[in-house]
């Protein structure tokens, strides 16, 4: 029995999704779900929750992402969430699985009973107006960075180096990358 795996498919809606979590077992820290996409475009997801002590220092995920924000109705505060495409099973064009990953982060929230309003959900406003597909998450508590933009989620240990690889590693103007009030979202 060890060895098999047993895996609980969960759609609670007619949407095209499901979660699949093994109820046999504990999902690793900092994992909230597991949720696959089964309609094209077909995809296989995991949802990691941000901050709360739990390190973001381990992400460095080249693949299409979705950075959100919600209270669950079991929490006292809102969190951020990460839902990155493990597995793109159809190939699908980035921009193309962003739209359907952000329809799940959608179904994923309604399935806690959760109202979808602004300040109890969110997918998390870009960086700029003239960078609208990145995203930061800086943990207070440590420190950490994590940045999430169109092709992928990488942590840095600051938010100084997270400009420093924009601007570095992705070519990103310097004007654009060091503007004066980018959008940070920081955890309590």
């Amino acid at each position: 029995m060890a060895d098999k795996a047993y895996f609980v498919l969960v759609n609670l809606t007619a949407m095209s999704f499901y979660l699949c979590n093994n109820p046999l077992e504990v999902l690793p820290e900092g994992i909230s779900a597991y949720i696959y996409g089964y309609d094209k475009p077909r995809f296989f997801g995991v949802v990691k929750r941000l901050g709360q002590g739990v390190t973001t220092s381990d992400i460095a995920y080249e693949g299409v992402t979705v950075m959100f924000y919600y209270q669950r109705p079991d929490e006292d505060k809102a969190g951020y969430y990460l839902l990155f495409a493990s597995d793109n099973i159809d190939d699908t064009d980035p921009f193309e699985l962003t739209r359907v990953l952000q329809e799940a982060v959608r179904w994923y929230v309604s399935l806690s009973g959760a109202a979808l309003t602004v300040e109890e959900f969110d997918i998390l406003k870009g960086y700029s107006q003239e960078l609208p597909d990145f995203q930061v998450f800086e943990d207070s508590k440590t420190g950490e960075c994590l940045l999430n933009f169109a092709l992928g989620a990488h942590a840095f240990k600051s938010f100084t180096d997270a400009q420093a690889f924009m601007h570095k590693d992705l070519g990103i103007d310097r004007e654009l990358v060091y503007c004066a009030l980018p959008a940070v979202n920081m955890e309590d």
